[in-house]
């Protein structure tokens, strides 16, 4: 059987002038739709293979192959606009017949207008039936969603002893459900986690006692696999990813900063932090870490804010916080980074949210949470 042949340009001429000549490109499948009239007669040409992909639209007309033409019905159909990546338009014109239009692979259908031509849209909808009806539809595709989040180990709650928890569980945001995966072969508290090339490697950590245990996720085989140890057993600390390692800093009342390379699982030593603390926040922005705020052994809340250069493997002293606070939580948005409630003296909970710009150097103080509460976690969708 011959392999169907995409990207071919066929050209429908009519034999009778004052109709328009028609074209379109064959698609995976070796199959063009063309709007053909059954009152006419066409002349056939082709060239190509052409550059560019081909979507795949079908109706109840004119269905062209390499090997036979079958025309068999009328339709008006005018497709133009097709372009990735997301948000960007694809529009059918004037569809006098019912046309059935998939999405490529990987994107779904995120909006159409008017809505009421897409009784079926649902938020994983890839394929649209247009009704039998003259009108006009502008729809507008987007990536799907495949990213997931991965949530682990941690300290359950009122036990005692206490017992520190393995538990791997997935969130999928385009289904709105939780699997359980593979557990953690240790349970721990307090631990950091990086991910590099798809993998999530989750460092260090408390249970009972500081760990320096450093265990690598891969989603694809749902698996985990021991890695190189981290050189200090610590916990409350704070991790980032810049190119392609990860640097866990502080934590357990140290300096103590560790590069891991995952290409050679192997750990380096870098330059330590300039401030000795736990509970502290960390975010990355273009190939800098910077570390905030924190409490130390003797129950100070700071306003630290340290910026580490693995290319000088230095570190600098910023722009301090505007409130001391530890057990915190920190996300990038663009290029500021944002700092949110936390504790502070008297074991107060905080609504705070401080955005810190780099570029220059400031604090400036934006709306407060709703809840004040401190050991939380914060995560960035864009």
């Amino acid at each position: 059987m011959a392999t169907p042949l995409a990207g071919v340009l066929v050209t429908a001429t009519p034999t009778v002038q004052g109709y328009p000549t028609i074209s379109g490109y064959t698609d995976s499948a070796g199959q063009v739709v063309l709007p053909l009239n059954p009152n006419l007669q066409y002349n056939l040409t082709f060239s190509g293979p052409a550059i560019g992909k081909v979507y795949n639209f079908k109706s109840q007309n004119a269905t062209f192959t390499l090997a036979k033409l079958k025309n068999t019905g009328s339709a008006t159909i005018k497709i133009s606009g097709v372009s990735l990546p997301a948000n960007k338009s694809l529009f059918v014109l004037k569809a006098s017949y019912p046309v059935s239009v998939t999405v490529p692979s990987g994107y779904k259908f995120k909006s159409w207008t008017p809505s009421t031509y897409f009784s079926k849209y649902n938020a994983l909808a890839t394929k649209f039936i247009m009704p039998l009806q003259s009108i006009s539809v502008k729809a507008i595709i987007t990536k799907l969603v495949t990213s997931k989040l991965y949530v682990v180990d941690g300290l359950l709650p009122k036990t005692s002893p206490k017992i520190y928890n393995t538990a791997n569980h997935a969130y999928n945001p385009s289904t709105n459900t939780w699997s359980t995966k593979a557990s953690d072969p240790t349970g721990r508290a307090a631990l950091a986690t990086g991910v590099i090339n798809s993998k999530m490697y989750a460092v260090d950590g408390y249970a009972g006692s500081y760990l320096k245990t450093n265990h690598a996720y891969d989603p694809s085989t749902n698996t985990w696999s021991t890695k190189a140890s981290d050189a200090s057993g610590r916990g409350y600390l704070a991790a980032g990813v810049i190119g392609s390692k990860i640097y866990v800093v502080d934590g357990a009342y140290l300096t103590a900063n560790h590069a891991y390379d995952p290409s050679t699982n192997t750990w380096s030593t870098k330059a330590s932090d300039l401030t000795k603390r736990g509970f502290l926040a960390a975010g990355v922005i273009g190939s800098k870490m910077y570390a905030v705020d924190g409490v130390t052994s003797n129950n100070t809340y700071l306003k630290t804010n340290n910026a580490y250069d693995p290319s000088t493997n230095t570190w600098s002293t910023k722009a301090s916080d505007t409130t001391g606070r530890a057990a915190l939580a920190a996300g990038v948005i663009g290029s500021k980074i944002y700092a949110v409630d936390g504790i502070t003296t008297n074991n107060t909970y905080l609504k705070t949210n401080h955005a810190y710009d780099p570029s220059t150097n400031t604090w400036s103080t934006k709306a407060s949470d709703a809840s004040g509460r401190g050991y939380l976690a914060a995560g960035v969708i864009a």
